[in-house]
């Protein structure tokens, strides 16, 4: 639309459409109420994913996991960055169901 401009990969600028303070102080209100329920550049089955920092031992460098909640856990695993092989799961069925039984 011509009131959101893509400004790079993360970052996203709404203009608004009215020009009162009323009616801007509105629809901020409105942005506020709906961006929580906004699934930007995710997977919609991933409802939070969260950093995590991994100190190296013995002069290694520190590694990052990513934990993600949810139970789209093969679309987690297609995620460009994400090692397949490294993928764990605490869903029982969600493991059966996409990777079978010898899991």
């Amino acid at each position: 639309e011509k009131h959101i401009r893509v400004v790079n990969t993360s970052l996203l600028t709404v203009y608004p459409t009215n020009t009162t303070s009323e009616e801007m102080y509105n629809n901020l209100q409105n942005l506020k109420q709906e961006i929580p329920n906004a699934s930007v550049r995710g997977l919609p089955g991933v409802t939070r994913a969260v950093i995590e920092t991994k100190q190296g031992k013995d002069g290694q460098p520190e590694t990052y996991g990513l934990l993600v909640e949810g139970l789209d856990l093969i679309a987690v695993m297609g995620v460009p960055g994400v090692v397949p092989t490294k993928t764990a799961s605490n869903h029982i069925m969600k493991i059966h169901e996409v990777l079978g039984v010898e899991a």
